[in-house]
């Protein structure tokens, strides 16, 4: 469902002329903006963050949801503690984002453009309580293109392996590009390899999610390759010089 077009009525003018720097090739969470997460680090149902012209958004993706469902949380990697009963990912010491809950992180740009994706880092977070299975989520990412139709990806993501949690980093297809918003949504897995969201244990780390801001048009790109060819026939037109 295209969640960012009901929230970007929600962002004011004024937020779009801060003048913000655009977002690097990498989002981060290191530095975002606050301005939709008055209880940051904890994110509940309906805040946002933002980081350059990017949104990072937080559905809880149940009926019925409000404001003070709890989905996610800012935390600090090098201060395990915030993790309290939860496992979390013990080889990032930078900031990242938790989906905690089944809570679902949705992306978008803050103008409503298009943009790609090329990879990410992710890590399942166990509750602390129920040992995860060796494959312990399915991690579906849907991106939505702006022709109306809708590009998917499944990521496993492990359990337990020495004892602990970490990131691994996964890549995108060619098909994640055009996209107007993307959807990170966790099925929490069991031993015998059923995968749901039924019980609140779809609970995941995102970082460093690599995007693509501008996608060339085929025209475009077919210019720039003749402008290429005709540079290369100039050149070797030119006399070699003493």
């Amino acid at each position: 469902m295209r969640k960012s077009l009901r929230l970007l009525a929600a962002i004011t003018s004024a937020m779009l002329c801060t003048g913000a720097a655009l977002a690097g090739p990498v989002i981060t969470f290191e530095n975002p903006g606050l301005t939709g997460a008055p209880f940051a680090p904890l994110l509940s149902h309906g805040d946002y963050l933002i980081e350059g012209d990017f949104v990072m958004a937080m559905d809880a993706g149940k009926a019925g949801s409000s404001g003070n469902d709890l989905v996610g949380s800012l935390i600090n990697g090098a201060d395990p503690s915030v993790c309290a009963i939860l496992i979390c990912p013990r080889n990032n010491a930078t900031q990242y984002l938790a989906a905690l809950n089944d809570g679902i992180p949705y992306l978008f740009k803050l103008d409503g453009s298009t943009f790609g994706l090329d990879g990410f880092s992710a890590s399942f977070i166990a509750n602390g309580i129920t040992a995860p299975p060796a494959i312990a989520m399915l991690l579906r990412v849907q991106g939505f293109l702006g022709n109306g139709l809708v590009a998917q990806q499944d990521f496993l993501l492990p359990g337990l392996v020495n004892g602990g949690l970490d990131f691994a980093s996964y890549a995108f297809n060619s098909t994640f590009r055009g996209l107007t918003e993307v959807d990170f949504i966790g099925y929490a897995c069991n031993a015998a390899g059923s995968c749901s969201r039924a019980s609140d244990l779809g609970q995941f780390a995102l970082d460093n999610i690599s995007v693509i801001s501008a996608i060339p048009e085929p025209s475009t790109v077919a210019l720039v390759g003749l402008a290429l060819v005709g540079v290369g026939a100039t050149r070797r037109r030119r006399p070699i010089s003493a």
